[in-house]
């Protein structure tokens, strides 16, 4: 997890300026499939704006659905 927040920091620093990204650069941010964000779009999971044709996903939105994803899944015992 602590490789995948630094992975997601890095990403996030190149689309800051933006504040939002489409569904590949999206996918890239979340290591999630264009498929999988389409699916949380779909399941109202995560929000979009569509701007004519394009759509555009809030980073803070991404980051929102991705901490509620965390929240849900229980630790393993091994």
């Amino acid at each position: 997890q602590e490789q995948e927040r630094i992975r997601r920091a890095r990403v996030r620093a190149i689309y800051q300026h933006q504040g939002y990204l489409n569904y590949s650069q999206a996918s890239r941010y979340t290591g999630l499939s264009i498929a999988t964000l389409r699916r949380r779009v779909k399941e109202k999971k995560l929000k979009v704006i569509r701007n004519g044709v394009r759509i555009l996903i809030e980073i803070d939105a991404i980051d929102a659905m991705l901490h509620a994803d965390d929240e849900q899944q229980e630790p393993r015992s091994y």
